[in-house]
């Protein structure tokens, strides 16, 4: 969604930059992505800092799934759109969820090797925000529940 925010085709930056690098990070989980959207929609706080964390207090809301969808498949439209990129030493895939479980490794296994850097100690102000489960995030959660456990929602870039 920032890409067509801010007018940019992937396409014309590889043009521009034919030897450029480009690390792509994604969140697998389309339903934890649609989640942390909501929740910043909801509580106008998209990243700790804006409010102090004391008084952030992510809130549930109601899973509209039509609205859901779209957003799912605004997310694959976006994926599948992107240029292949015929040279794999100008791409690295990073997801989120193994940036938050172990971005020391993952920086020092793919992300230094990939711009050809030293390793350094990987520092961060950033924290998870919401560590509620789906089931306490999602106040219609046993309504949703059959049909969100049915699909898949993840991304495989």
């Amino acid at each position: 969604e920032q890409f067509a925010m801010h007018d940019l085709i992937v396409a014309d930056l590889m043009h521009e930059f034919p030897k450029a690098k480009f690390v792509t990070l994604y969140r697998a989980s389309l339903l934890d992505q649609y989640i942390s959207k909501k929740i910043a929609e909801l509580t106008n706080v998209w990243k700790l800092g804006d409010k102090p964390a004391a008084e952030y207090k992510p809130q549930g809301f109601e899973l509209d799934l039509q609205d859901f969808d779209a957003f799912k498949q605004r997310m694959q439209d976006f994926y599948q759109q992107l240029p292949e990129i015929e040279n794999q030493e100008q791409l690295v895939s990073l997801t989120y969820e193994d940036l938050t479980t172990n971005a020391q490794t993952i920086f020092e296994t793919k992300v230094f090797p990939f711009l050809g850097l030293a390793p350094v100690t990987i520092e961060t102000e950033f924290k998870k925000m919401n560590k509620k489960t789906h089931e306490q995030t999602i106040t219609n959660y046993s309504e949703v529940k059959d049909r969100l456990e049915s699909k898949d929602y993840c991304l495989a870039v």
